[in-house]
C-alpha cells in the first residue's frame, strides 16, 4: 500500500521516525496486542486515535495539508505539541518542501 501511495504522489516517503510505513506497522502491532491480549478502554481509545490520525495523515487532500502546515508555521514556537502536529500532517517530502503562498 505504501508503495502505491509513493507512486501516486510521485515522492519518496519520509524516512526515519516519520516513515508512514513504520507508523502503520506500529498501529498494526498495537491492534494485534489488543486483539490477542487484554486491553483497557484507554488502550482501545488510544489505538482508535492513532488509527484515525494515520488515515488522516495519508489520505487528507493536499490542499488541506498545505493549509494546515502554513497555519502551523505561522504560530509562535510553543514546543513539543507543535512537533506532534507536524508529525500528524506530513507523509511525504512534498509536504516538507517550501512552496509559494496560495
Amino acid at each position: 500500500m505504501i508503495g502505491y501511495l509513493e507512486e501516486k504522489n510521485g515522492s519518496d516517503r519520509i524516512s526515519g521516525d516519520l516513515d508512514p510505513a513504520a507508523e502503520y506497522q506500529r498501529v498494526r502491532d498495537a491492534a494485534s496486542d489488543i486483539l490477542h491480549g487484554e486491553a483497557t478502554l484507554t488502550d482501545v481509545s488510544g489505538l482508535d486515535e492513532k488509527t484515525i490520525t494515520w488515515f488522516n495523515r495519508m489520505f487528507a487532500p493536499p490542499e488541506t495539508v498545505v493549509r494546515e502546515l502554513r497555519a502551523l508555521a505561522a504560530e509562535p514556537w510553543s514546543g513539543q505539541p507543535q512537533i506532534e502536529r507536524l508529525r500528524t500532517l506530513t507523509s511525504s517530502q512534498h509536504h516538507l518542501r517550501s512552496s509559494s503562498p496560495g
